[in-house]
């Protein structure tokens, strides 16, 4: 265990929620991140909040922690009321062999007494201090990757116009520091287990889709999925006796598959749980129901994809248990560069922009994430648009697809600029005033 240095504030944001910021640089992989977390003050203290995050220079880190403080705190202002932690620097143990999961800042500076700092930015500036310490798994501390030691691959020119699902969906793909996606999950199997996350729509199912194929097997998280549904159960026959069937992660396991468990954070702790032994080094698997039957071990080409979504009214956090043994993370969002390209009309990438920009600014100080459409639902806009109904239908649905009541009438206003309809709103038949 090693000490990574951090520096934060957390303020009472009305209706029991809490948010805090944290600036920290990660020992393990000399990164600058500004996070951001929010949640019930219960989940505060349990270090169970809501997180968004995002990797910056320090320079930057220090800036956004430092404005997102003195946007809830302006200097002619007393909000003493409403702190719950001033800004302070402090340190945490954390595993020097592995980064750093956000969530470990929130417990310490919750549940500690630490001293006051009367200048957020430079309290961010010393947090984000460089740690030249050379870690155990590495060769020398480093701020970054040289230019030359950055790895650019080309999307394929065959593959530029996008790349044929077997629903005939066409998937256009874009890159992930110099890489193509799905060439990147390709290069993956077999050797680290990947998680995705991301807001509904945004294409966290599809890129596996694209990446594995034929050799993709899908299971849907949800809260009634069981451990026999992901490693099998006895099925009962026409002759009363009892047949047992591989389940969906047997069958990967055994056949060098790839597993995809899409929206896990839905599915019951317990059934996550089983894949503990799975996706650590063992990849192997015990099966109670059948002691009559050896260890199952993972045949080559067997890897995990997971997905899961971190906003939203009732999510629960991903056990960090799991994201250890899932430590390729990426978030997938909708490119409304690459949907224009595919073909959508600018009004609704307009909004997209709009609510991006605003989800952003929001994140940056401390706010709630705002929603903003995904590829999902703008295909499905576009596809009143090409049928014909009109710019009218277009505009109700987008904003329908909002799930979000808190932010309805924002994303209701940025439909009707781009479209220039007032007052737009989902459509209805009756009872409408």
């Amino acid at each position: 265990m090693i000490e990574a240095t951090f520096a934060a504030w957390a303020v009472q944001a009305g209706d029991g929620q809490v948010t805090a910021t944290v600036a920290y640089r990660d020992p393990f992989t000399n990164t600058s991140t500004t996070i951001t977390g929010f949640g019930a003050e219960s989940d505060f203290q349990e270090g169970q909040l809501v997180v968004r995050e995002s990797t910056t220079p320090p320079e930057s880190a220090a800036t956004v922690f430092a404005d997102a403080f003195h946007t809830f705190f302006p200097s002619d202002s007393d909000h003493s009321n409403r702190v719950i932690r001033f800004p302070q620097i402090s340190t945490v143990r954390v595993p020097g062999d592995a980064p750093v999961d956000p969530r470990d800042f929130f417990p310490p500076l919750f549940m500690l007494e630490l001293a006051e700092q009367s200048d957020p930015y430079n309290v961010a500036v010393q947090a984000l201090t460089s740690d030249k310490r050379v870690l155990r798994g590495t060769a020398q501390a480093s701020s970054g990757a040289d230019l030359a030691d950055r790895i650019i691959i080309e999307i394929p020119e065959a593959d530029r116009d996008g790349l044929l699902l077997t629903d005939g969906r066409r998937y256009l793909p874009r890159t992930i520091a110099g890489q193509p996606d799905y060439l990147v999950l390709r290069k993956l199997r077999g050797y680290m287990n990947i998680r995705l996350k991301g807001v509904a729509g945004g294409g966290k199912t599809t890129l596996p889709e694209v990446a594995f194929g034929e050799d993709l097997i899908t299971v849907q998280g949800h809260g009634d999925l069981s451990v026999s549904s992901l490693i099998g159960h006895y099925q009962p026959q026409p002759d009363g006796t009892f047949l047992w069937c591989d389940g969906p992660l047997l069958r990967a396991m055994k056949c060098g598959k790839v597993l995809l468990i899409d929206e896990i954070n839905r599915a019951p702790s317990e059934t996550i749980a089983i894949l503990l032994s799975v996706a650590d080094a063992r990849t192997q698997l015990v099966i109670d129901d059948r002691p009559d039957l050896p260890t199952v071990h993972a045949a080559p080409g067997f890897s995990l994809v997971i997905t899961y979504n971190e906003e939203g009214r009732g999510i629960r956090p991903l056990d960090n248990a799991i994201k250890r043994r899932f430590p390729f993370e990426v978030t997938v969002e909708t490119d409304y560069d690459v949907a224009e390209s595919a073909g959508i009309d600018s009004r609704l990438i307009k909004v997209g922009w709009n609510l991006l920009t605003q989800h952003d600014e929001s994140i940056a100080t401390g706010g709630r994430p705002i929603w903003r459409p995904q590829m999902a639902d703008l295909i499905a806009a576009q596809k009143l648009l090409d049928a014909g109904l009109g710019a009218e239908f277009a505009a109700a649905t987008l904003v329908a697809a909002c799930p979000d009541p808190d932010v309805s009438t924002l994303v209701a206003t940025a439909v009707s600029t781009s479209f220039a309809i007032p007052n737009v709103r989902p459509l209805q038949l009756g009872g409408a005033a």
